[in-house]
């Protein structure tokens, strides 16, 4: 399983520089970016075959997670820890 994590610094930003290159180029199973610094309606990148889940911060414009997983981890809202957690329970 291949696992990525990446402080992105405003994922918006990282997009524009070839974000989607780099990660069709690496197929992830899962891949955690931090800083995302968006929103749900801010955020233009859908790959196929990946489950999207996005933890923004509570301050609009500030840190936030976003996860693109290949793994369904079902309805896992509350944070990024309780999106493992339901991960490793599915693949154990």
């Amino acid at each position: 399983m291949k696992i990525i994590s990446w402080n992105v610094a405003g994922f918006r930003a990282c997009l524009k520089k070839g974000f989607s290159d780099f990660f069709y180029q690496e197929n992830p199973d899962i891949i955690c970016l931090q800083e995302v610094k968006a929103e749900k309606n801010q955020i233009d990148f859908y790959p196929d075959g990946y489950y999207e889940y996005l933890f923004p911060a509570k301050r609009k414009g500030y840190s936030g997670t976003l996860i693109y997983s290949k793994i369904n981890a079902g309805k896992s809202k509350f944070s990024c820890w309780h999106f493992f957690l339901r991960i490793a329970i599915r693949v154990s």
